[in-house]
């Protein structure tokens, strides 16, 4: 199971300790995280002033947030096409 929460995984967010203590792994899906459901996982999202949302909340906020890149995408931007995906 995972904790979902809107918002972005900046420099010094995840700690060594995070890591290597705690075995956390964060991953940042546009702009939703993902991480483990277990306490280090809900002392982390503390922590860093996040609150966790249900996973359909996360769904749509990522969703909306995929639809506007595509929207404002052009071919001159000189990266892919964003695409939507399901999260984990």
């Amino acid at each position: 199971m995972s904790y979902y929460a809107i918002g972005t995984i900046t420099q010094g967010f995840v700690t060594h300790a995070d890591r290597e203590d705690s075995g956390l792994n964060p991953k940042q899906i546009q702009n939703i995280i993902v991480i483990e459901e277990t306490s280090a996982g809900a002392a982390w999202l503390s922590r860093n002033s996040l609150t966790a949302v249900s996973k359909a909340d996360a769904q749509t906020a990522y969703d909306t947030f995929v639809d506007d890149l595509i929207s404002n995408w052009t071919s001159d931007m000189g990266i892919t096409r964003p695409t939507k995906e399901t999260l984990p």
